[in-house]
């Protein structure tokens, strides 16, 4: 695992430490990177469910502080195994798509302060096919609201954990898949359009564009190939943060990182393409894309 500081080009190198055999069988491995407002520290996470419990989750952290890694095991009525691979940071919480036992998605969400996982509805009318993202620091949620027409629709959460402020944003037209990755105040999006069906890919490309919502006019800022497929893509603020000098504690520095079961606590006041890499976050808007 690598964390990367796309400003000052210096990376860290992680070994990921598994606190049981390999031998024993989980699904899931989605990870997250954020940052923790409580503890003043950069993290990464690892959540794991096991195949044959899947109410049984594990979640492996990271703290780059500390450079330790710390786990713990706890039981999550209907968390099932049916995590997406994309996070994204909001409100001191790391959030994914998941999917309960009762096959409906909802957004997996773990505080990074608390260290600990809760769940967040969906708007009603979302039952599946959803990708979560961030537009105006707000959780947001987008998907196909019709197929045959090639619609999608955006969601934000406007306070964060209130269900009731889930608010259509915008409908978008589109005949692929199409990812919103920042929003002005003017309204306008920056849009990720991507292919899946490769077949589909070797005639087109994935391209990354502006689009103003009310007058429908697109500018485009850049185009990738078949052969260089995007499959991530991240918008982050430019930061100084020293990643292999972050805030010094004695003996961690140029050591190994080491594994130590967690402590079950008191919640906190406040409420991954693989072997990932990801950048410190941000002052200056640039927009990560990530290709294989």
């Amino acid at each position: 695992m690598i964390i990367w500081n796309t400003a000052t080009r210096e990376a860290k190198i992680i070994p990921i430490l598994m606190p049981f055999a390999t031998g024993r069988r989980y699904s899931g491995g989605r990870m997250g990177f954020g940052y923790d407002l409580v503890g003043d520290d950069y993290k990464v996470v690892k959540l794991m469910v096991f195949r044959n419990n899947p109410h049984e989750l594990v979640s492996l952290v990271y703290s780059l502080k500390k450079n330790e890694w710390t786990w713990s095991r706890s039981i999550q009525d209907g968390f099932g195994t049916s995590v997406k691979d994309e996070s994204w940071l909001v409100n001191g919480a790391i959030h994914w798509i998941g999917r309960k036992e009762t096959d409906q998605e909802q957004i997996v969400a773990f505080d990074l302060g608390a260290e600990e996982c809760h769940w967040i509805s969906l708007p009603a009318k979302i039952k599946y096919d959803a990708e979560v993202g961030v537009l105006r620091g707000c959780l947001c949620v987008n998907y196909i609201s019709s197929y045959e027409k090639g619609d999608y629709d955006i969601w934000m959460m406007k306070n964060y954990m209130k269900q009731e402020s889930w608010t259509k944003l915008y409908s978008i037209n589109t005949e692929f898949f199409t990812r919103p990755l920042a929003a002005r105040e003017n309204g306008q999006l920056l849009l990720l359009e991507y292919i899946e069906n490769e077949n589909i890919r070797l005639e087109n490309k994935d391209r990354l564009y502006w689009y103003d919502p009310s007058s429908k006019k697109q500018v485009q800022i850049s185009e990738f190939m078949y052969t260089s497929q995007i499959v991530a893509a991240k918008v982050s603020m430019e930061s100084l943060v020293r990643v292999n000098n972050y805030p010094m504690i004695t003996g961690t520095r140029d050591n190994k990182p080491h594994l130590k079961q967690r402590n079950k606590r008191k919640q906190a006041s406040q409420l991954l393409y693989w072997l990932p890499v990801w950048p410190l976050g941000l002052r200056r808007t640039n927009v990560l894309l990530f290709g294989i």
